[in-house]
Parts: structure tokens; C-alpha cells; sequence
């Protein structure tokens, strides 16, 4: 149990490395990078879900889980209004797919914003602290 949560907990600290690991595997077993990618994408969505509330916490001390949800759920509104707008049925599917990217890409977004400022409020600290 120790070696699982190990494990999990690399991947919740660094979810790239996920992202990373499943391409190369992808890639070797299917031959096609593009599939490769968005499955990747998949997998590394999730794990963003849960490491950004983690890492605002840790940096901030403030509890941002239901805030997260909020905004996913909220996300999830827009597009689906959205969607429906544009084609009047919709393929639930190739919603979710869609849907699952974009989070991808605004959850990667937000966590490249939260490291390089956790960074950048490591590298201040010392200083501010003398």
C-alpha cells in the first residue's frame, strides 16, 4: 500500500510525468502519436483535478476543492448550451471528449500558472523573511 501511494503521490505532484509515460507507451504500442497524445491527455485531466486544489492549498493554506468543482460544472454549462446552439443534438460521446480536452487544456494552463508562482514565492520567501 506504502509503494501505491507513492506512486500516486508522484504523479498528483508532477501529472506531466503521466502525461509523459503514457505518449512513449502509446506511441510504441500503436504506432500513431495522435492517438497517443489524447490518451494521454485523458489521463493527465483527471489527475489535474485533483492536484490543482492540492497545490493552491499547499501554497495558500485555503481549501479550493469545491471552488474547482464549482468552475467545472460551470465549464461544463457554458460548453453544453454551447453546443447545443451550434448542432440541436448532441452526441453525448463526442461532447464528453471535447469537454475532457478542454479542461485538459485550461487545467494544464492553471497549473503551469500555480507552480511558476509557487516558484516564484519560494525563491521570494528568504528574501521577504531577512
Amino acid at each position: 500500500m506504502n509503494m501505491l501511494q507513492t506512486i500516486i503521490s508522484v504523479f498528483l505532484f508532477c501529472p506531466f510525468l503521466l502525461f509523459i509515460m503514457v505518449v512513449i507507451i502509446e506511441v510504441k504500442r500503436t504506432k500513431q502519436l495522435a492517438k497517443a497524445v489524447g490518451r494521454a491527455a485523458d489521463g493527465t485531466t483527471l489527475l489535474l483535478i485533483f492536484a490543482i486544489p492540492l497545490y493552491v492549498e499547499a501554497l495558500t493554506g485555503y481549501a479550493v476543492g469545491f471552488a474547482t468543482a464549482a468552475i467545472l460544472v460551470i465549464v461544463a454549462s457554458f460548453f453544453t448550451i454551447g453546443a447545443w446552439r451550434h448542432t440541436q443534438e448532441l452526441k453525448f460521446s463526442l461532447w464528453f471528449k471535447k469537454l475532457w480536452r478542454i479542461y485538459f487544456i485550461g487545467l494544464s494552463a492553471l497549473y503551469i500558472i500555480i507552480f511558476v508562482v509557487g516558484l516564484l514565492f519560494m525563491m521570494v520567501q528568504p528574501i521577504i523573511s531577512l
